[in-house]
């Protein structure tokens, strides 16, 4: 079956698998841990190459900085306050 993990020393182990990892993932590690009531849990971390997204070119025109201020709720790129 698939919802057993195989750990080195322990041998076969039930376990909740939320996603397969694909052939070409790397394992990286694995961290057993164990809460007060005595079950155990493991987290599993791959490594894998994710494909190059392309970016998006944005307009100048069309974008705004915003600022956090204390005595005010934000100000805008352009000097405009918020509730002024």
């Amino acid at each position: 079956g698939k919802n057993v993990i195989k750990l080195p020393k322990v041998g076969m182990v039930k376990a909740v698998i939320h996603k397969l990892p694909k052939d070409d993932w790397k394992l990286k590690s694995v961290t057993v841990s164990q809460d007060s009531v005595g079950n155990y849990f493991a987290s599993v971390l791959f490594e894998y190459e994710q494909e190059d997204i392309p970016s998006v070119s944005k307009s100048s025109t069309n974008a705004i900085g915003l600022d956090y201020k204390s005595d005010g709720l934000y100000m805008d790129s352009n000097g405009n306050k918020a509730g002024v």
